[in-house]
């Protein structure tokens, strides 16, 4: 079956799969928003541990202080990770594994944040390059310790795509700070296969230390349908992302986007966002076009 030229190694995600296999149960984790409350034992025993690699900013923790993070999500998204590996066939069966990316750490005195990738996939290794990662920001501060998950998508129980996350930028806010996340979701997926494909990239805006989402915007986006009688259709869109910061604050970010249907130019917009500090997001400015 012919693929978006410029996608590699994209499995297609068919419909009637996608209904067989969520009759059974969801097939990429649920997105939540919600808070954890962290006991202070609890925080007390993760603390130095989370000292340290924040001290030496790692991205990487250990197997142990990973375990203990694991245990604070919800059951319900716990759970979710075996059943999903469920679906990748037989060698993938009960070789669910989660871990934990830092993204970004900020250490203050007396409390750590850390804005961090859960991600749950596999341990067999015909399937390292797939996994499903979930965005969170854990804050460690005396009497108030939480971990705070910051949904990528809205919920939905029959969606194949796959999330991968990584760190953008960051932007110093009059209190705590502005990060950008590079948010991946695309077909790819070792459950299923079909007709169609997409690939799309986003930035995610969030503030820390409320975990609260300022803003989402689509930077790229590959869609792909294959159909026998009418022939194939493919639309590809690109966006310029420009920052306007003053003292390294983002005051204003424009995207200047291209659409291309099978080849052809079909569409160009440009749109604008301002930062608003009384309800800290990134607000919309009327749409211009070329």
């Amino acid at each position: 079956m012919s693929k978006i030229p410029t996608i590699e190694s994209l499995c297609l995600c068919g419909f009637a799969m996608l209904l067989a296999v969520a009759a059974a149960a969801q097939i990429n984790l649920p997105q939540l928003d919600a808070t954890v409350a962290i006991p202070e034992a609890t925080r007390a025993a993760l603390a130095p541990a989370l000292q340290q690699a924040a001290s030496a900013k790692s991205s990487v923790l250990s197997a142990e202080l990973e375990r203990s993070l694991v245990e604070l999500l919800p059951e319900e998204l716990r759970e979710a990770c075996p059943r999903m590996i469920s679906h990748w066939g037989d060698f993938a069966e009960g070789t669910a594994h989660w871990s934990i990316r830092s993204l970004a750490w900020q250490l203050h005195p007396g409390s750590i944040e850390v804005l961090a990738a859960f991600r749950c996939g596999s341990t067999h290794p015909d399937y390292a390059d797939y996994f499903d990662e979930r965005l969170a920001v854990l804050v460690l501060e005396p009497g108030a310790s939480r971990l705070r998950l910051v949904p990528l998508a809205d919920d939905c129980d029959n969606c194949s795509d796959l999330y991968h996350l990584d760190f953008s930028d960051t932007f110093p806010l009059s209190e705590g700070d502005l990060v950008a996340v590079a948010v991946t979701d695309s077909s790819d997926n070792p459950c299923c296969d079909g007709p169609s494909a997409w690939r799309r990239e986003s930035l995610l805006y969030v503030v820390l230390p409320a975990g609260e989402i300022a803003l989402k915007v689509e930077r790229s986006r590959e869609d792909y349908q294959h159909d026998d009688e009418n022939g194939d259709w493919e639309e590809i869109c690109g966006s310029t992302v420009m920052d306007t910061t003053v003292d390294d604050r983002l005051i204003e970010l424009t995207l200047h986007t291209v659409c291309r249907t099978n080849g052809e130019k079909s569409s160009e917009e440009t749109r604008s966002y301002r930062w608003n500090g009384i309800t800290r997001r990134l607000d919309p400015l009327p749409p211009t076009q070329p």
